[in-house]
C-alpha cells in the first residue's frame, strides 16, 4: 500500500504520535517500517531534516508528518522515501524537480545520483 494519503501523512505505516526527535531515531524508525535501499537510508542520514525547518518548528522535523508554513512545505519522510525508491536512483542519472520547495528532496537525490546531476534553474516569482 502506498503511503501517499490524502492528508499527506503516512497513517498506514507510521503513527502520528511518532516521537523521534533525532535524525538517528527517525531513520531507525523508517528502517523498521519501510523497504528501502542503503542509498536512500544514507541520504536520510546525511541530510538533517531539521535544517529545513524554521527554528520555532524544529521539534516537528523528525516526525513522519508533512509540514507547511506559509510558502514553505515539506512532505512526510515516508513520502520522500517512496519517491526516491520508485525513481530507482543511481549514479549518473539526471533529476529535475519542478516546484522543489525547500530543496530537501533534491539534496537527498543529488547525494544518490552524484555530481553534475542538474543545471541550475532560477525562477523569478511574479509579484
Amino acid at each position: 500500500m502506498s503511503c501517499l494519503q490524502p492528508k499527506y501523512h503516512c497513517q498506514t505505516r507510521f503513527p502520528l504520535a511518532l516521537k523521534a526527535y533525532s535524525v538517528v531515531k527517525c531513520i531507525a524508525f523508517l528502517g523498521k517500517s519501510l523497504q528501502h535501499t542503503d542509498r536512500v537510508e544514507q541520504a536520510f542520514r546525511a541530510i538533517d531534516r531539521g535544517d529545513y525547518y524554521l527554528d520555532s518548528y524544529r521539534d516537528n522535523a523528525y516526525k513522519d508528518l508533512a509540514w507547511k508554513h506559509g510558502n514553505i512545505h515539506l512532505s512526510a519522510p515516508c513520502i520522500y522515501s517512496e519517491v526516491m525508491e520508485a525513481l530507482k536512483l543511481q549514479q549518473g542519472l539526471s533529476f529535475l524537480n519542478l516546484g522543489s520547495g525547500t530543496g530537501y528532496l533534491s539534496t537527498m537525490v543529488g547525494l544518490i545520483i552524484g555530481e553534475n546531476h542538474s543545471d541550475n534553474l532560477y525562477i523569478i516569482k511574479r509579484q
